[in-house]
């Protein structure tokens, strides 16, 4: 097949050398990209280098503060924490079983992520265990975080 049949095919000059991430603003050579047949010019948008622009992009919109959740839950969790109280409030593994139940997946996940919250460790999370967490608070979550939600 003559070269001239080859309508489509873009001539050697035409195919770039180099490309700018979108997501740190450098531009590189195209060996930094990921391959991507998708693509047009055969590479992924963003470099390989671990700069940190998949992370912030994905998980700033996705998180919520756990300050709005600290009073429901220190008030379901009791004054005696873990066990709850004689009064029937739930404590931490009470709460976390009660998850369990509801949504599946590990007990102990749960467990850890409700005490770390308590304790302050846990300062941001996603909104999908937020939505959870108040729902087995018995709240509904935009009674919990409000325009936020």
């Amino acid at each position: 097949m003559p070269m001239s049949d080859l309508a489509g095919a873009p001539a050697a000059s035409e195919v770039p050398s180099a490309k700018r991430c979108p997501g740190c603003g450098a531009v590189k050579p195209l060996d930094a990209f990921w391959r991507n047949r998708s693509r047009s010019d055969g590479r992924s948008t963003y470099c390989k280098t671990p700069c940190g622009h998949l992370e912030l992009a994905s998980k700033s919109r996705a998180q919520l503060p756990t300050e709005p959740l600290l009073g429901p839950l220190r008030d379901a969790t009791g004054v005696r924490g873990h066990r709850g109280s004689r009064a029937g409030e739930a404590g931490v593994h009470r709460l976390a079983a009660r998850m369990q139940a509801m949504y599946g997946g590990p007990y102990e996940r749960y467990r850890v992520q409700i005490d770390r919250i308590l304790r302050g460790e846990l300062t941001t999370i996603h909104f999908l265990s937020a939505d959870r967490i108040a729902l087995a608070l018995g709240r509904h979550p935009a009674q919990v975080w409000g325009a936020r939600w």
